[in-house]
C-alpha cells in the first residue's frame, strides 16, 4: 500500500472541500 499515494490524495481532496 501506498501511504504517500494516500497522504497525497487526502491532500487533494482537502483542497477540492475549499
Amino acid at each position: 500500500e501506498d501511504l504517500l499515494l494516500a497522504h497525497e490524495q487526502v491532500t487533494i481532496e482537502l483542497n477540492s472541500t475549499t
